[in-house]
């Protein structure tokens, strides 16, 4: 993956936490599974996370 997709990537994920202040890891991925914009930087995997029950 590029770098300037990586950055985008971590510019989705802050823009949704601000948005909605708190997410499980669950609700996280669910949005990025949906999204139109996430779906133009996304490769074929979702989010992964080493702890899912963690809350953002």
């Amino acid at each position: 993956m590029k770098p300037a997709q990586i950055f985008h990537q971590y510019i989705w994920i802050i823009n949704i936490l601000r948005a909605y202040r708190q997410l499980t890891f669950e609700e996280l991925n669910q949005k990025w599974q949906e999204d139109d914009v996430a779906a133009l930087l996304r490769s074929s995997s979702p989010l992964t996370s080493a702890s899912t029950s963690a809350r953002w």
